[in-house]
This record gives structure tokens, C-alpha cells and sequence, in this order.
């Protein structure tokens, strides 16, 4: 589930006012470590938070629940980049240069394939 979400691709068209320092120290604060590769170029400050979340995002071991906590820190310093929104992102239709709201951002976690039995090709 959190590999979807961070592999959907209107997250290229987002980036971030929220100043690096905050982040870091935030991350810091939760006791946060952003896995990178060794020599891995520093991304721009207005892309680094949104590529720490979704680099937490693709992790197995983050939790949802510190995922949602990042979002909703950091919805209100999202911002969109482009107006060309890649094809079947959850907000195609309706993103704009909107500032995103911490009460718009919600989980659904049920998993539609418990209790699933698949057999046979």
C-alpha cells in the first residue's frame, strides 16, 4: 500500500516552501533516518521533503501512522509545480496552485484482497 502511493506519479508535479532546516529537524524530532545511498546528490530544497516521503514511503518497515503524521506536517507547505498533471494520479481532475489542507489528507487502509484465495493461472 505505502509503495503505491509513493510510486503514483503526480508526486513529480509537487513541491515543497517548507524550509529544510524544519524538515530535518521534524525528522529529527520523530527520531526519523532517510535511508540514502552513499554519494547520492542532495535534492533541491523545494524537493527534498517530498522525496524523503516517498523514500520513507517505499521503506516496509515505516509505519503508516508515521507516514500519515509527515503528510499532515507537511500538507500546508505542498505546493503544486506544473499544470500538466500526469494521467491517472488521484488528483488529475482536480489539481491546481492550491495550497494542500491537513483535513484533506485521509487513509484508507482496509485491504481489498484479505481473505482472498487465489488458485490455479
Amino acid at each position: 500500500m505505502q509503495a503505491a502511493l509513493s510510486n503514483d506519479p503526480w508526486w513529480d508535479s509537487v513541491s515543497s516552501s517548507c524550509p529544510l532546516a524544519c524538515w530535518q529537524h521534524q525528522l529529527g524530532r520523530l527520531g526519523v533516518v532517510v535511508p540514502r545511498p552513499e554519494g547520492a546528490a542532495c535534492p533541491q530544497q523545494s524537493r527534498a521533503p517530498v522525496d524523503d516521503l516517498l523514500t520513507l514511503g517505499r521503506c516496509s518497515e515505516t509505519l503508516v501512522a508515521l507516514l500519515r503524521q509527515l503528510c499532515c506536517w507537511l500538507a500546508p507547505n505542498l505546493r503544486s509545480v506544473a499544470t500538466d498533471i500526469p494521467d491517472g494520479g488521484p488528483l488529475t481532475c482536480q489539481w491546481a496552485q492550491v495550497r494542500l489542507n491537513v483535513e484533506g489528507i485521509t487513509f484508507n487502509l482496509a485491504d481489498p484482497t484479505a481473505g482472498v484465495v487465489v488458485s490455479g493461472v
